[in-house]
Order: C-alpha cells, then sequence, then structure tokens
C-alpha cells in the first residue's frame, strides 16, 4: 500500500511494510512495473487500513507499519527494463 499527501503544509509519502523474509524480491504488475514483494501486506490487514481511512477522513492508518518513502532503499521501485531485473517475470 501507498499513502500519499501533496500540497498543504508539505507532500509525503508513505509505503507499508511487509515482511522482510522477501527483502530483495519483486513481481511484475500487468503493467510491466516492478513492484517489492516486501511491501506487501495480507488482504486482511491492508482491509482493515483503508477502512481505517475512511473512517479518519484520510488520515494515515495506524493499523499497519510504514517507512516513509524517503526511507526506502534506491532499488525499492527499479525501472522496469533494468538488466538487473528482466529475469523477473
Amino acid at each position: 500500500m501507498i499513502y500519499s499527501k501533496l500540497g498543504g503544509l508539505g507532500s509525503f509519502a508513505f509505503t507499508s511494510k511487509g515482511g522482510s523474509s522477501l527483502k530483495g524480491r519483486y513481481t511484475r504488475t500487468r503493467h510491466n512495473d516492478l513492484m517489492p514483494l516486501w511491501h506487501y501486506i495480507p488482504f486482511e490487514e491492508a482491509w482493515k487500513a483503508v477502512k481505517e481511512f475512511v473512517q479518519t477522513d484520510g488520515a494515515l492508518p495506524k493499523s499497519i507499519e510504514w517507512i516513509s518513502n524517503k526511507n526506502l532503499d534506491e532499488d525499492t521501485f527499479p525501472v522496469p527494463h533494468d538488466e538487473r531485473f528482466l529475469h523477473i517475470k
């Protein structure tokens, strides 16, 4: 999950923390983007966060862990055609 807020008193973005055992593993979306598996969370947890988001008028849900996008590793969201990742389907 990605949470971002633009404008106003500042812009910021957070990405959900998932299973660290999947660190360095990716999957490709239907649009060929590379997505880091270690930031995916189970559906049940994601649904709780979505409900909390709606109930708190768009506040960052506290029911899951987040990491500021400023603190993400450089290769968290690599370009799809990066030669280091061409083998990932």
